[in-house]
């Protein structure tokens, strides 16, 4: 059978590129070369199906244990590199691929197989599911075997719900899963906040960038959490008084993931917020093994740069947020059209409400069903450029009117 049958019959995502590493000379950003020998389509078994590729640079796989000594006994996998934990009693092996090459992913209908590409010869790690010691892969890609947890570390954060929901629909009970499906997510005190992947119906669109712009700073952070959730997290929203830059607190199965989520329209984040993330790693209060700085806008070169040299940091930017809530089945809205986030509201909806006739702060607001701070952030941005008056009149209270042509 040709690869292009195999990729159309695939039942999750597989990039025909990485499959055979050569597609028109693409090859991924900050490589040289995919792999340094032959390319994962050479590896399938005759009847063999792909179901899914990924792609990851560096480190792709990490392993903790309280000895030094276990790490070196292991047969599966020769570890790039092994060090002492920082916040934790133990050690850790990091499976990376050389500077000059990248890592693949491919789950098939009878294996799961990561390749690393490294110069003189390429790691290739495989996990049978007809192997006794594969015993299952749970929220977080953490795949369980030999009596051990293997930590897929770069696919985990970037393709950790679309391969596990590709596992859980090929093998279901054969193989067994801790999925987003076969776990309940957190219950919210308003049952209008149920997770989207609830609602989920076919018809509604699938949310944008701007999308995600209209909502509240708050709600913007809703929807992060709820992305996380779907993957069979528990998430927390932090109180803003004193959260040390983390909205989130994500906790998963043996993994806990710090977020600072920026709902930013233009502004682009730059290396700061980078570095004070990645002080959280290495701090005992928190206990952290993946911090995330997600936001609707992107990140500075040097806060990218600052960010790859950092062990289990991972920046989102908007397109890569609304993608995981796609794949999730995030929507903004329940089936019946009512709203499941709390959105801004427009400066063209408040110039539509007001005319001659002065109204109250809180009769706009009640009107347009909408926060009061935000509210009056635009009332004053519009009334800075002539579009709306404003007075006082008394005790901190403002009247606001469109002015007479």
């Amino acid at each position: 059978m040709d690869i292009d049958t195999l990729i159309e019959q695939a039942e999750g995502v597989v990039w025909g590129s990485a499959l055979r590493c050569d597609f028109n000379g693409y090859v991924p950003p900050l490589a040289q070369d995919w792999l340094y020998g032959d390319p994962p389509v050479d590896y399938l078994r005759s009847g063999e199906q792909p179901h899914f590729t990924g792609i990851a640079e560096d480190r792709v796989l990490k392993f903790r244990v309280e000895e030094k000594e276990e790490l070196e006994k292991l047969s599966r996998i020769e570890f790039s590199r092994i060090q002492e934990g920082l916040m934790y009693d133990g050690w850790t092996g990091y499976l990376s691929s050389d500077s000059a090459y990248c890592s693949i992913l491919l789950v098939t209908d009878q294996r799961v197989m990561i390749f690393v590409g490294q110069e003189g010869g390429d790691q290739v790690v495989e996990f049978p599911f007809e192997d006794p010691n594969f015993t299952a892969i749970s929220p977080g890609l953490v795949i369980h075997a030999d009596g051990y947890e293997y930590k897929l570390h770069a696919f985990s954060s970037v393709f950790r719900n679309t391969t596990i929901q590709t596992v859980v629909d090929i093998f279901g009970p054969e193989v067994e899963v801790n999925s987003p499906h076969h776990q309940q997510s957190n219950e919210r005190s308003q049952q209008d906040k149920n997770t989207a992947a609830e609602a989920t119906r076919e018809g509604r669109p699938a949310v944008s960038v701007p999308d995600l712009l209209s909502l509240t700073p708050t709600s913007f952070e809703e929807y992060v959490a709820d992305v996380w959730r779907a993957e069979g997290y528990e998430c927390e929203l932090t109180p803003r008084s004193a959260d040390d830059g983390i909205d989130i607190l994500a906790d998963g199965e043996s993994h806990r993931v710090l977020i600072q989520a920026k709902r930013y329209s233009t502004q682009s984040i730059g290396i700061e917020p980078v570095q004070r993330m990645a002080g959280l790693l290495v701090d005992n209060e928190y206990q952290a093994d993946e911090v995330v700085i997600a936001t609707t806008s992107s990140f500075t070169k040097s806060a990218r740069r600052r960010a790859r040299n950092i062990d289990n940091l991972l920046l989102m930017t908007g397109d890569e947020v609304v993608k995981r809530g796609n794949d999730a089945g995030l929507h903004l809205e329940t089936e019946d059209g009512d709203p499941i986030y709390e959105t801004e509201v427009s400066r063209d909806e408040i110039l539509d409400l007001l005319g001659p006739d002065p109204l109250r702060t809180v009769e706009v607001q009640n009107a347009l069903e909408t926060n009061a701070k935000p509210l009056v952030q635009k009332l004053k941005e519009l009334e800075d450029e002539g579009k709306v008056k404003g007075k006082h009149i008394g005790n901190g209270h403002y009247i606001w009117y469109l002015p007479t042509q």
